[in-house]
């Protein structure tokens, strides 16, 4: 599917409504993608949530006006869409550390947020070589996970904290395979951001749900077809494969990214910190 153009779409879509009541389903519905589906895309390749680049974008513009028109504050703050002129001001202040009339009254220049140009940044990344991954598609059967669950958000990630406390108590699993899997389960959402929760399993594959450690959570991963990447390398460098998948496969595959959940699959590849280490990310598609 040709994710670049939906998101040009996207964003053409919030450019003519900075100053019209919008809400995030209403952008995903514009490219006819589940807002889940949709939001995972754009964070990935444009570095920003659907609310936080919506938010800076109407922020900058809101700038511009200060500086450009002699509109009162609080038209400007209704204008672009702030449910009070306190939440803007404060809104304001928190981007550019100025409240919006001493922004006005100093006239300074400021770092204006631009329409993310989707086009520009895919020949980036080709600049940078990262079209060289080509994904195994494999048809995988429905499997059973035993492990420990917890919910965190992007802006505060509490993954790394739940694989630690996870293979402290790996052991305890004991009818598990040699397999190692992250799920990040698929739900439909009505609005995502930073701040948005999500839940996520560090668990074990096992034959049968018949020993159950205390804490632990069982999970039953649906039979799906997955296009599988392998990442190589630091975790540091996670996101430059998520970008890769989302911004670069994506757009050129004959497959669709679908609603299910997404896999990391760790085996004896895996070597915490090294940078010979592999794990596999499972993404369903159709």
């Amino acid at each position: 599917m040709d994710y670049q153009r939906l998101i040009d779409k996207a964003i053409t879509f919030m450019e003519h409504n900075l100053d019209n009541e919008i809400s995030l389903e209403d952008i995903s519905d514009n490219v006819h993608l589940s807002l889940y589906h949709f939001h995972r895309i754009f964070t990935s390749c444009s570095g920003y949530s659907l609310k936080e680049y919506l938010r800076k974008r109407r922020l900058s513009e809101a700038a511009r006006t200060l500086i450009f028109s002699k509109n009162k504050i609080k038209e400007i703050a209704r204008k672009f869409q702030f449910e009070t002129n306190e939440h803007f001001v404060r809104a304001f202040k928190k981007e550019f550390n100025l409240t919006p009339g001493e922004f006005r009254k100093k006239n300074i220049r400021f770092d204006y947020f631009p329409p993310y140009n989707e086009t520009v940044y895919f020949n980036v990344l080709k600049k940078k070589g990262l079209l060289k991954m080509k994904p195994q598609i494999i048809e995988k059967p429905e499997f059973k996970v035993i492990g420990l669950k917890c919910t965190t958000t992007m802006a505060d990630n509490i993954i790394p904290r739940l694989w630690d406390d996870f293979n402290k108590r790996c052991c305890e699993v004991k009818n598990g395979l040699d397999l190692w899997i992250g799920v990040c389960p698929y739900v439909e959402m009505t609005d995502m951001n930073n701040e948005t929760p999500f839940d996520y399993i560090a668990g074990r594959a096992v034959n049968n749900f018949n020993d159950i450690p205390k804490d632990m959570v069982t999970w039953t991963v649906p039979a799906s077809k997955y296009a599988i990447f392998t990442h190589k390398g630091s975790l540091e460098n996670l996101n430059q494969t998520y970008k890769y998948i989302f911004c670069v496969w994506a757009k050129e595959s004959e497959y669709e990214i679908s609603n299910a959940d997404q896999l990391e699959i760790y085996d004896e590849r895996f070597k915490f910190g090294q940078e010979d280490s592999e794990f596999d990310i499972y993404i369903p598609i159709k």
